[in-house]
């Protein structure tokens, strides 16, 4: 008697690429590079994304005193992946800058942020030459620090004192500041 088994994965693999070719395709005016400099822009009334590279961030940190980036996965459900609208909450209170860096494109969670003084990023898989998220995050992260060896996952919460990172935590109340 022979048995066949066979095997199904159940759920998406969102998290594993970027989404961005699909997120661009369906809601074309979402996702957009921004014109000028991103340390002046504020956030849009209409729901839009702007790609950026780990270079634009960090030329932006420059001038800043202590500013946090939040590396934030939309369709994360775990308690660590908070809304970016309680880490603002959290920058607000603490007079700290925050950078909310969206690790894919999800279009029915990004366009539902609010209360932001930042625009939302994200990472520009264009200027990455992937859509593999974590090829990406990782260049992203080479651009934004330099080489520094993080374990596995990368951490959700970078503090910078200026451009000089100087914290990490994987839970934004365990930043250090």
């Amino acid at each position: 008697m022979f048995s066949l088994s066979s095997c199904r994965i159940e759920g998406s693999f969102r998290g594993l690429y970027s989404y961005y070719n699909v997120t661009k395709k369906e809601h074309p005016s979402f996702v957009q590079r921004p014109s000028g400099d991103i340390c002046e822009l504020k956030f849009f009334d209409d729901p839009i994304v702007l790609r950026i590279n780990g270079n634009e961030l960090k030329s932006c940190l420059r001038d800043l005193d202590y500013s946090i980036v939040y590396f934030w996965p939309p369709n994360c459900g775990a308690t660590v992946c908070i809304p970016p609208k309680y880490a603002q909450e959290f920058c607000s209170d603490k007079g700290i800058d925050l950078f909310v860096v969206g690790t894919y494109y999800a279009f029915n969670q990004m366009s539902e942020v609010r209360d932001m003084i930042r625009p939302l990023f994200a990472m520009d898989t264009d200027y990455y030459r992937t859509n593999l998220t974590k090829r990406y995050s990782e260049r992203f992260l080479s651009d934004l620090v330099g080489e520094v060896n993080f374990e596995s996952p990368i951490p959700r919460f970078l503090l910078f004192h200026s451009d000089s990172l100087i914290g990490t935590a994987s839970i934004i109340e365990e930043i250090g500041i």
